[in-house]
């Protein structure tokens, strides 16, 4: 029996973080395919990159920087519930549509993740994102919601 794709995206925020862990409770431990994505927000910097290769190596390795703390703290949340990310990726760009061309490009059967997310400009920022996937994603999407705002 093949593994069921799940795509969980992150980005740091507590929405994310219940997102893992409601997703590590809605699948079968033993054929789950989890994929973290993190979506690395460069708003309008495409000119830039295109004329200037340096930047394009800047903005990935402070993507990389970025997204080290988030895929740690994603795995071991996944790892309370004895599941382990198989795959993470980083992406650049509007969150919402990376998000939906990742589920597209491996073929998603769920995607989880959170009502709200970062708005720092650091990060994904998954209000305006969440419901953009929900509109659009080709599979069924689970979105987590903090009852309490004291987790934040």
């Amino acid at each position: 029996r093949s593994r069921k794709r799940v795509l969980v995206p992150v980005d740091g925020s507590a929405h994310a973080r219940e997102a893992a862990g409601l997703a590590a409770r809605h699948v079968d431990v033993e054929n789950a395919e989890i994929h973290l994505l993190y979506v690395h927000a460069s708003e309008s910097r495409t000119a830039e990159l295109r004329s200037d290769p340096n930047e394009f190596g800047r903005l990935n390795a402070e993507a990389k920087m970025a997204s080290l703390p988030v895929f740690e703290q994603i795995t071991a949340e996944l790892g309370r519930y004895g599941l382990a990310p198989h795959h993470q990726v980083i992406r650049q760009g509007d969150p919402g549509e990376q998000i939906l061309k990742y589920a597209d490009d491996i073929d998603a059967e769920l995607i989880v993740m959170g009502s709200h997310g970062r708005s720092d400009g650091l990060g994904l920022m998954l209000g305006s994102a969440s419901q953009r996937v929900v509109d659009n994603a080709p599979c069924p999407v689970l979105v987590a919601r903090i009852q309490s705002a004291r987790n934040r």
